[in-house]
């Protein structure tokens, strides 16, 4: 009859069948663990990489001086220590460190840059509140000034702050006055006293 013992062929036939099939997994297995190796080391180092660009970022807008929104009526003069009341003469100065120094009037903030107490080079931000635009503070350099006795000041100085020089001209129409840029403002400062 037919015999149910394998042969030396087949014997050898399924040898080589799971010598191959076993180190084809084998090579599989490898080459899957080193693809999974590398998606991690990959991975993670995007991760790093990700997460160093968010630390940083965080970082840089952190430091980064800004504005305070001033609360008239709560707010005080960090230079003459009155309340800060009337909205269209609030002004402030902001250091590199991000401290914030609130101020009454255009004259305090000039006073005080001009005291020891504050360094000007570590001033990052000058700011005035535009007659016009109270709700908003923007930097002494971009805005136009009116000395005009007929518009008092809160310290009586009569210097009001304007968005534009378009805008200090046609207040200049209705008040009269001198109208004049920040470094100008600075120069004639101690005569309009």
């Amino acid at each position: 009859g037919i015999s149910t013992t394998p042969t030396r062929i087949e014997n050898v036939t399924k040898f080589q069948c799971y010598f191959f099939t076993s180190h084809r997994i084998l090579i599989f297995r490898f080459s899957y663990g080193i693809q999974l190796l590398i998606f991690h080391i990959t991975m993670e180092k995007k991760i790093n990489i990700y997460s160093s660009v968010f630390i940083l970022a965080l970082l840089l807008t952190s430091c980064q001086p800004k504005e305070k929104a001033i609360v008239y009526g709560q707010d005080e003069c960090i230079h003459c220590r009155m309340m800060i009341v009337e909205n269209q003469y609030g002004t402030e100065l902001v250091t590199k460190k991000g401290k914030v120094y609130t101020f009454d009037s255009i004259e305090c903030l000039i006073d005080y840059l001009r005291t020891d107490e504050m360094d000007e080079n570590e001033v990052a931000l000058s700011l005035v509140t535009s007659f016009n635009q109270p709700e908003k503070l923007r930097a002494v350099k971009d805005s136009y000034y009116l000395y005009s006795i007929k518009l008092p000041s809160p310290m009586g100085m009569f210097l009001t702050a304007f968005e534009s020089k378009a805008a200090a001209e046609e207040a200049k129409v209705k008040y009269g006055g001198e109208i004049m840029n920040w470094e100008l403002l600075l120069k004639k400062y101690d005569s309009l006293k």
